[in-house]
């Protein structure tokens, strides 16, 4: 080993221990002040051994020798063919440094000062940039194949710069006689986390999408330089984030607050986190003033916007469904004639598209029932006729209970109707007749069929001829 390379050696180490002074009282400053810590690792040969950092992560070296030596470098006007030493010099090559998780920190490059030329291209491999298109002073023109931009000095010295969320970097270097000291200090968060403090912890999902808007939620800690962001899971981590916080279903969700200068979500492990529960909104059942109705003659049908809801939230309309789920293809398009049957009354949210919930389940169910008839109970079902004319006055049946504003009339049979009323039922001959309550409001006859009677009979009374049959003594 010659006395210059033995020179340089000692002007490495020399350097290296005067810039891990500086680094501990760097690294110890960031401890006390900034949210996060640092762990760093030293790669001061071309060892291809892993290394870990405190938070158990790792970095991995790799080395190859892909610098041709036909390559040519001019610095400043001067060249220079041929620098790249022997071709076993894992230094002249490229290092590439693979980190097993995504990297957060800061790189420092330290060479030794010595007569041969350097030089440097550093490039970060996950996000394709130079991180340091011009390492060192100098200036410099490349030609030839797999030429890289890098740049040089003769002096030696120290390039620091910061990395982001990256997991592969590589160091392309040329130089006769390398000697370098490569420091990688990764951010580490803090053990301590501040947790968010969220204006709410539960929240409920809003129709018609049935999804809920966790970006609502505000804090009142929220660090400076950080984020609020949401996550399926704990630990909080870029897997678990949440792509869309503005639609969210019903589940449970973490906040964490997430440091962009260190890629951490609250803290180290990504469990300072605050759970919120989303949960499908519970609908306004509406509350009905009646349950049943009956329908009214003559069409048969009942008026439902007659029932009422005692607690119809604002802004909301009480609608009509055939069935549930309530949705539009069974709202009811006129609810004021509606046959016998069961319908489902809902709250309806113009501003949302929504029935009393995002399902449309949250209904009332109203039965709407024939109406029964009030059938005449009469003072007789029987009468005779009357000679001479030997007819019956069917008027002088009274009935019991008669409903208010209506009248009793006669009918020649059933169903009653206006066709087969009798037209005078003060002389109605033998036979049978239906005796009917007619309704003048509503054109009906009992109810809306007609069929609520009851039957009258009418007997035949024998008459006798005067001066012509003699009396009968009994």
């Amino acid at each position: 080993m010659s006395h210059n390379f033995l020179t340089k050696i000692a002007e490495m180490n020399l350097y290296s221990y005067s810039k891990s002074i500086i680094a501990f009282a760097v690294f110890f400053n960031i401890i006390a002040s900034d949210l996060y810590a640092q762990s760093c690792v030293t790669f001061p040969d071309t060892s291809t051994t892993p290394k870990l950092f405190t938070d158990g992560s790792s970095v991995t070296p790799a080395f190859s020798n892909v610098i041709s030596s036909t390559q040519t470098y001019t610095y400043c006007g001067t060249t220079a063919s041929d620098l790249h030493g022997s071709t076993t010099n894992l230094a002249e090559g490229v290092i590439t440094f693979t980190f097993n998780s995504d990297f957060y920190g800061s790189i420092e490059i330290a060479t030794a000062a010595h007569s041969d030329k350097e030089s440097f291209r550093v490039r970060d491999n996950t996000n394709n940039v130079d991180l340091i298109p011009n390492l060192l002073s100098g200036c410099l023109t490349i030609s030839g194949t797999n030429v890289e931009r890098i740049g040089f000095s003769t002096g030696g010295g120290v390039a620091s710069f910061s990395v982001n969320n990256t997991s592969s970097i590589s160091f392309f270097v040329k130089a006769s006689s390398f000697l370098f000291d490569i420091d990688i200090c990764k951010n580490i968060c803090a053990n301590a986390p501040v947790i968010p403090a969220l204006s709410t912890t539960t929240i409920s999902t809003v129709c018609p999408a049935n999804t809920a808007d966790l970006t609502s939620i505000n804090t009142s800690n929220e660090p400076t330089n950080t984020t609020l962001t949401w996550h399926t899971s704990i630990p909080a981590n870029d897997t678990n984030k949440i792509s869309n916080p503005t639609a969210v279903t019903a589940n449970t969700y973490y906040a964490a607050f997430y440091y962009a200068s260190t890629g951490c979500y609250s803290d180290a492990n990504g469990t300072g986190t605050t759970a919120v529960t989303v949960t499908n909104a519970a609908p306004v059942i509406p509350a009905l003033s009646t349950t049943t109705i009956g329908t009214v003659c003559p069409a048969n049908t009942a008026d439902l916007t007659t029932i009422t809801a005692s607690n119809m939230p604002t802004n909301a309309t009480l609608t009509w469904h055939t069935n549930i789920p309530a949705s539009n293809a069974n709202k009811i398009s006129n609810p004021t004639a509606a046959t016998a049957g069961t319908y489902r009354a809902a709250f309806y949210y113009a501003s949302t598209g929504c029935f009393s919930d995002a399902n449309g389940t949250g209904t009332t169910a109203v039965t709407v029932t024939s109406t029964t008839p009030v059938i005449p109970a009469l003072s007789s079902t029987t009468i005779g006729t009357v000679c001479p004319a030997n007819t019956a006055n069917l008027t002088t049946i009274t009935a019991s209970g008669m409903p208010t504003n209506a009248t009793l009339t006669w009918h020649a049979n059933v169903p009653a109707s206006n066709a087969n009323k009798v037209s005078n039922p003060t002389a109605a001959a033998a036979g049978t007749y239906r005796a009917a309550f007619y309704y003048a409001s509503t054109g009906c006859y009992s109810d809306a069929n007609g069929t609520g009677t009851t039957a009258v009979t009418v007997t035949s009374t024998t008459c006798c001829n005067v001066g012509t049959d003699a009396p009968i003594f009994k």
